[in-house]
């Protein structure tokens, strides 16, 4: 049987006498807590990103082969392929060339500018965000949205010159409406320019790449087609399809399914390797929490031998005093219990608090050249079970075995001081 009084005693007794083993035990595993939780965040993130919005799920079919006839990219067979499972998104691609002229708006200098880069000619092409390089300037602070009708994105280079001052300017697209065969008349298209690309990487694109909304572009293929008002015959065949997977997993394996039912896959579907390496990414907070609690076992078995080590006169007191082996136990176990869940709860409290105010203070920084994306980094919940849970197991597991074996050995011996 327990004595209420001797435990609480002891309890008031083991927070005083141990207090900076047991404090030094709550900080540490908080701030392990704390860098786990954001550093995991940022792991997490970055593989949710890479698996789910980089260009390695992004497949690229074309409508001509190196050897073979592929499956024509008609209008029916682009929407047979964004029905297949793991199907985010589908476009049908292909270039139009054309040239620019300047109207007016845009800063300071739009028009030299203009009078510079549109002596060139400009190919357009659909927009589609997942897989084209980002705005790194645009008229809309609330990020990129789809490009609306009569909006047009351009490069941030061309020709020598600069063309961020061209955003928000008027310009006019002339391009080819086709009236026979090898025949045709020019046509113009008002456009606003919304935002310059990054064109740093010009073979993702080309030097001369510009972007339309999906309806405008297909004004011009059904121009050069001869069918104008964007209407495309059931048999016309884009020269490109690109196709945004769900996962990199899921381009994998749709690029060898689109492979199978004779579509030329032309780029993506070749990491296979890839789903396995995100596997262990996004094992990082299980395999933090290894490491926390291997941490968690080693300074709470330090601790628990400290404290048995100066319990060993209290124990031969209670032995004395007549007091068996398993009351002595049972006495001390429930008292590192309770010490340990005093612990656990303030190192869970504490690690939490210090996890959500440091994601918040260094969100979208970079911190030892990791970058932090923004939000709440909140511990994992298996996380603050265990420590609350765990905390006390630790202090009971090291401290029994030599709580027995002073509670075995004659009064005399665990009272005489070691030398």
């Amino acid at each position: 049987m327990i004595n209420a009084s001797l435990l609480r005693a002891n309890i008031r007794q083991t927070l005083a006498r141990f207090r900076a083993l047991l404090i030094a035990m709550a900080v540490g595993t908080a701030l392990l807590v704390t860098s786990g939780a954001v550093a995991g965040a940022s792991i997490a993130a970055d593989a949710h990103e890479l698996d789910t919005a980089s260009g390695l799920t992004t497949l690229e079919l074309l409508s001509v082969a190196p050897s073979g006839i592929p499956k024509p990219l008609t209008e029916a067979a682009i929407a047979s392929i964004a029905k297949l499972s793991g199907v985010d998104a589908t476009i049908g691609g292909g270039s139009v060339g054309g040239s620019l002229t300047y109207v007016e708006g845009g800063g300071t200098d739009a028009s030299a500018v203009a009078d510079q880069a549109f002596a060139g000619a400009f190919w357009a092409m659909p927009r589609f965000v997942w897989s084209q390089p980002p705005l790194i300037r645009n008229d809309n602070s609330g990020g990129e949205p789809a490009l609306a009708p009569g909006e047009v994105v351009l490069p941030n280079t061309y020709l020598g010159a600069d063309l961020t001052p061209l955003v928000g300017a008027k310009v006019e697209l002339e391009y080819t409406v086709a009236t026979g065969k090898d025949h045709g008349m020019s046509a113009t298209m008002p456009l606003r320019v919304v935002g310059v690309f990054d064109n740093s990487s010009p073979n993702r694109a080309g030097d001369s790449a510009m972007y339309l909304s999906d309806g405008d572009f297909r004004r011009l293929l059904s121009a050069l087609a001869g069918l104008p008002g964007g209407r495309l015959s059931a048999d016309f065949s884009f020269e490109s399809c690109w196709v945004k997977a769900a996962s990199v997993a899921d381009a994998n394996r749709l690029a060898q399914e689109l492979t199978t039912a004779e579509y030329f896959v032309s780029r993506g579907g070749s990491e296979t390797a890839l789903p396995r390496a995100l596997g262990l990414l996004r094992q990082a907070n299980l395999i933090l929490t290894v490491a926390l609690a291997g941490f968690g076992i080693g300074i709470g078995v330090t601790v628990a031998g400290t404290w048995s080590n100066l319990r060993r006169w209290d124990v031969g007191v209670l032995a004395s005093l007549g007091w068996s082996p398993g009351r002595i136990l049972a006495s001390y176990t429930t008292e590192l219990a309770i010490v340990g869940g005093i612990v656990g709860v303030a190192a869970a409290v504490l690690g939490t608090l210090l996890s959500v105010g440091t994601s918040l203070a260094l969100q979208s920084t970079t911190v030892l050249g990791i970058p932090l994306p923004p939000g709440v980094a909140w511990p994992p919940w298996l996380w603050v079970v265990g420590i609350v849970v765990g905390a006390p197991v630790v202090l009971m597991a090291g401290a029994a075995p030599r709580v027995v074996r002073l509670g075995r050995i004659e009064p005399d011996d665990a009272l005489r001081r070691p030398d």
